[in-house]
């Protein structure tokens, strides 16, 4: 038995440290056991899907289809504005009057130039008669009929000059009433009562009643893919209403270097408010982009990134963030239509950690 303890010693020698490293793989310093691995971080994921297009808003105002400016064929001094601006009118309604003074003054100068030329033509009428009597009568040599002959016709010449003159004074004097073309509403009113303006320049805008249209002015950078269509949502109604291309300037504004364009409002009543504002709601084209939920992005100091779930573990996936809408971000990166990426519980994730998808 001595000789068996005796051969048994070297040989727990041998194995006793092999023995504690062993018992100490399953402690740690304070010789407590090592935690067990993590659990999976409940996360929820939903899938990248394409952007089909990119939704945009213009704001803008209505206007009429058919929309007139208004100015005096003659100049002179407001002497009156019976209008306002968003009233009513009808065709013929008088919306301003000149002062009529200067002009009724030349129509009476007019009328006496014409019985001035009456008179004149009336008796170089007589004299010519007489004259080609005389001539009959072999009295007079030919020349000097034919000179009285000249000088009727130049008076009849006179004559119908100072009428068409007239005619002039007393359009003149209706000119001076500027009166609506057709029934609509006054939209803007640029003049008031004793400014003097030029003939041409425009004292009203007046909308006829017709079709009605949403002005926006669009961007350069958007011109070449203006949708054709879309949808307006005007003050006060709740329900958008479809808009139809209908006008697309050829030139940019001087100042704001964007470019008019009218759509037409499908179902708005004639009747709507000219000027009233609006918010078109249109969609452009988007190839290659990417939509996720806006919660989705994650941004750790080094630009915005997803956290892509690849077999139960996730990896940080660069994007590059192009638009916000509502809830959703529009991105482009190297992710593919399908891929799962985390939707909610971004910040608590590092790279490689293990995930486990929830409802």
């Amino acid at each position: 038995m001595e000789r068996m303890r005796r051969s048994a010693n070297p040989l727990l020698r041998a194995l006793r440290p092999a023995l504690l490293l062993a018992g100490l793989a399953g402690c740690d310093a304070q010789g407590t056991q090592a935690p067990p691995p993590a659990p999976p971080v409940p996360v929820r994921a939903v899938a990248v899907a394409p952007a089909e297009s990119v939704p945009f808003r213009l704001p803008g105002v209505v206007r009429a289809e058919r929309e007139v400016e208004l100015s005096f064929r003659i100049a002179g001094e407001i002497a009156e504005r019976r209008v306002e601006a968003g009233q009513r009118v009808r065709a013929g309604d008088v919306l301003f009057r000149l002062d009529p003074r200067d002009l009724e003054r030349a129509l009476e100068a007019a009328d006496a130039a014409v019985a001035a030329a009456r008179a004149e033509a009336e008796l170089a009428e007589r004299e010519a008669e007489r004259r080609r009597e005389l001539f009959r009568k072999r009295a007079i040599a030919a020349e000097e009929a034919d000179r009285a002959e000249s000088a009727a016709r130049a008076a009849r010449e006179r004559l119908r000059l100072a009428r068409a003159q007239r005619e002039q004074a007393r359009n003149a004097l209706g000119y001076a009433e500027l009166v609506a073309p057709a029934e609509g509403v006054v939209s803007e009113v640029l003049a008031e009562r004793h400014e003097f303006v030029t003939a041409g320049r425009v004292v009203a805008r007046l909308a006829l009643d017709g079709p009605r249209e949403a002005e926006v002015f669009v961007p350069e950078t958007r011109r070449a893919t203006l949708p054709e269509r879309g949808e307006a949502v005007l003050t006060g109604r709740d329900t958008p209403v479809p808009a139809r291309l209908r006008e697309l300037a050829a030139a940019a504004e001087p100042a704001s270097r964007t470019f008019r364009a009218r759509f037409r409002l499908e179902g708005v009543a004639e009747d709507s408010p000219v000027g009233s504002s609006l918010v078109l709601r249109l969609r452009e084209p988007a190839p290659g982009l990417l939509r996720v939920p806006a919660s989705a992005l994650a941004d750790h100091g080094r630009g915005p990134f997803l956290w892509r779930i690849e077999e139960g573990r996730v990896a940080a996936r660069p994007v590059r963030l192009v638009r916000v809408v509502d809830e959703a971000a529009l991105v482009e990166g190297e992710l593919a239509p399908g891929d799962l990426v985390v939707a909610v519980g971004t910040h608590r994730l590092q790279e490689g950690v293990a995930v486990r998808v929830v409802p």
